[in-house]
């Protein structure tokens, strides 16, 4: 099993948070096959973190970044920038 941390630089009572995702699966939807449903499993979410996620991998499957870009971004500890859809 893969684990990412997701660690938030904000300050707060001079703590630095740390947030564990454990999984996320995708299936579409039995009903609509034009609806993906997502379940995200953490020990915790940053402000913004799941749409960011979502919005990653919508622009991944529409072909705006390479399929290896969220695994890139992983591995080097950055953060991914919102963009518009």
């Amino acid at each position: 099993m893969i684990f990412h941390h997701f660690v938030s630089k904000k300050i707060l009572a001079l703590r630095i948070r740390l947030e564990t995702i454990y999984s996320l699966t995708m299936k579409k939807d039995l009903i609509n096959p034009n609806i993906v449903n997502f379940e995200i499993t953490g020990n915790g979410f940053l402000y913004n973190m799941v749409r960011i996620i979502i919005g990653t991998i919508q622009n991944v499957a529409a072909g705006k970044y390479e399929a290896n870009y969220v695994k890139e971004i992983l591995e080097k500890g950055t953060t991914i920038r919102r963009t518009e859809s």
